[in-house]
């Protein structure tokens, strides 16, 4: 369960002051204590440190925002004004690993109003990756030749999978050129299969020869 904020007041303060330390294992401490603790109020500080120039605590801290279902200040980092950059896609890291209807909400609307074409992609690659879960493994065998085409092990749809296809199948109709290029390589890359994705691929490919390695792909 989340730690009650006001049932542990001289936590808080230490902890987030070990957010700025210069000392990067100090902040990689403080990071992994909020996380543990389920400090969700300090989520927000917690992304502060998204493009830490220590690589070790830039992932610590991608993957305690997972742990603090820090959907809020992650969206807060995604909607900063003409950001794009480290920092931009490790917030989309955290929110594509969130499998909510709340994300999945806040991605699609974002994506609606969305004109830049570089961070729109951020957006499509994480509605990709959002469109499977990973099955619970039941202890049957992978065999000799385990599949490791990923993202998931033992990918399953679950309750926004059909949104997020009839809107992933929607952008693609629009498409035209990179954008088209780049959701059709991801498509692929997260083993997503929409109705009329191929017809549509080599369609694109016979107008545009830029799109031929997508269709190939597909």
């Amino acid at each position: 369960e989340p730690w009650p904020i006001d049932a542990a007041p001289a936590l808080i303060d230490p902890v987030a002051i070990g957010l700025f330390d210069e000392n990067p294992r100090a902040r990689l401490e403080a990071v992994i204590a909020i996380a543990r603790l389920q400090l969700i109020d300090l989520a927000g500080e917690v992304a502060k440190r998204l493009e830490d120039p220590d690589q070790v605590e830039a992932h610590t801290v991608v993957q305690s925002l997972i742990a603090l279902q820090g959907s809020e200040a992650c969206f807060a980092v995604v909607d900063e004004a003409g950001l794009t950059g480290p920092r931009r896609d490790a917030a989309l890291r955290v929110l594509q690993a969130l499998h909510s209807s709340d994300v999945v909400d806040g991605l699609l609307l974002r994506l609606r109003h969305e004109t830049d074409p570089h961070r729109r992609q951020g957006l499509l690659t994480a509605l990709c990756r959002l469109h499977f879960a990973e099955g619970v493994w039941k202890g049957n065998s992978w065999g000799t030749r385990p599949d490791t085409t990923g993202p998931y092990y033992q990918p399953e749809k679950w309750s926004e999978s059909d949104r997020i296809a009839t809107a992933l199948r929607d952008v693609l109709a629009a498409a035209t050129g990179d954008e088209a290029a780049f959701l059709m390589l991801q498509l692929h890359r997260h083993q997503v299969r929409l109705d009329g994705t191929l017809e549509r691929a080599v369609a694109m490919a016979k107008s545009d020869p830029a799109l031929i390695p997508a269709a190939i792909a597909e």
